[in-house]
């Protein structure tokens, strides 16, 4: 087979041919004579097939050239056995290294320590407080304690932050705020409005209305023994009557109770007070309790009788969601200005209202002007708001006028100092 070379048991293959050759001619370079035999093998080698083919048999095997020259097995090298250590005892003397006598080395027992003790809970705490104690020390001792310094950027960054978290908490607290107002000013209106509309069974049973007079006694005038005036014209209706009825319970909530405002084609419809510090009811609900939205209230420069005042001046806030005072940028169209009516219900009678004049202004304008020095000024005043009106109307001035003056804000443009005004003039007193 491929590959077997063992000593004196060559096969006849080509293989062992090959190492032949490559054997002899080692050999003719050593002696000299190349072509000894390479030519009667070849020849051998080349007749191998057909002697094969005719005899059946491979031809005798041709003997070693030269046997000994085969390579031979490399005998196996003996590993050094490893020496013991000679210890000090049976260690040999040698002389001339040593001028004494090494002495035998003895073996040290170790000794056998026993296992600590385990800690009790307050020695690990003092031990603990031990090791930390110096560190402690030193951030106590500011001399000891290391300097700490924060790079320009890392003081940036923390301002940076801090503004965001405010403003973030700002933002919130605004939004909460604006909320809750629209809320309380939904419920507070929602309520009183519901007030008003109930009737008691008190006043359905003791009301009594005299088509000849102008005057319905409440049940506070009956109590008191009060008459009624029959001095003839238009008397309330029952609705009418009643809200006129209503504002004594008013009364009773809140002492600045002035009267009750309503508009026809606005959601206007709301108590009015009036109170003698400036702009109180600016910030305040109709409980007097701190409210963004307000109240609806008359200047505090007017009386809260209504028959008192030349020209009646009432504020309200324009609010975003369409309630108070914010109806009276709808008078911008001419249907609403020239339709409505504006009535004020008091404990003297209903003041009933037709617009005349609405219009933009500036909240340094006199607009709202509440006294006049003489007839010809106050006629002027009358006939300035007519002309700034963004429509015009047939309604004539004269000495004996009674003005009502409505103020909002205009929140447009950013501006906190615009306001939007109507100006009406009073048509007829109902009582």
């Amino acid at each position: 087979m491929f590959g077997r070379k063992k000593f004196g048991d060559f096969y006849d293959d080509d293989l062992f041919l090959g190492h032949l050759q490559e054997q002899q001619k080692k050999e003719d370079k050593v002696t000299g004579d190349e072509d000894s035999d390479s030519e009667e093998i070849k020849m051998e080698h080349a007749d191998r097939p057909r002697l094969i083919k005719e005899a059946g048999a491979a031809p005798a095997r041709r003997p070693l050239a030269n046997p000994e020259s085969m390579p031979k097995k490399r005998p196996k090298k003996k590993t050094a056995e490893k020496k013991k250590p000679v210890s000090n005892e049976n260690r040999p003397e040698k002389k001339g290294i040593f001028p004494f006598n090494v002495l035998p080395v003895k073996k040290v027992e170790e000794e056998k320590k026993a296992p600590p003790k385990p800690l009790t809970k307050e020695e690990k705490e003092k031990q603990i407080r031990d090791s930390l104690d110096g560190m402690y020390g030193v951030y106590r001792d500011p001399d000891l304690a290391p300097e700490k310094r924060v790079a320009p950027t890392e003081l940036l960054r923390y301002a940076v932050l801090f503004l965001c978290i405010f403003g973030f908490f700002a933002a919130g607290i605004f939004v909460f705020g604006k909320i809750y107002s629209y809320h309380r000013t939904y419920v507070i209106n929602t309520r009183l409005q519901e007030l008003i509309k109930s009737v008691d069974r008190f006043q359905g049973e003791y009301l009594k209305k005299n088509t000849a007079c102008i005057n319905s006694l409440t049940p506070q005038d009956i109590l008191n023994g009060k008459k009624e005036e029959t001095t003839g014209g238009e008397t309330y209706t029952e609705e009418q009557q009643n809200l006129v009825n209503k504002l004594h319970q008013l009364k009773q909530i809140n002492q600045d109770t002035a009267g009750w405002i309503t508009i026809d084609g606005t959601v206007v419809n709301y108590p009015v007070v009036w109170s003698e510090i400036k702009n109180y009811y600016l910030k305040h609900d109709f409980y007097g309790k701190t409210l963004a939205s307000g109240t609806i209230y008359i200047d505090e420069r007017n009386s809260p009788r209504i028959a008192e005042n030349r020209n009646t001046v009432i504020y309200g806030h324009n609010m975003s969601d369409g309630s108070m005072f914010a109806s009276l940028h709808d008078f911008s169209s001419a249907t609403l200005f020239h339709g409505a009516t504006i009535e004020i219900a008091t404990e003297d009678g209903i003041y009933v209202y037709k617009p005349f004049s609405a219009h933009e202004s500036d909240a340094y304008d006199n607009y709202f002007e509440t006294d006049f020095a003489n007839d010809e000024e106050f006629l002027t005043f009358c006939e300035q708001m007519a002309f700034l009106s963004l429509y015009q109307s047939d309604v004539t001035f004269d000495k004996d006028t009674r003005l009502l003056t409505l103020s909002t804000c205009k929140n447009e443009g950013g501006s906190r100092d615009r306001r939007f005004a109507v100006h009406a003039v009073l048509v007829k007193v109902i009582r």
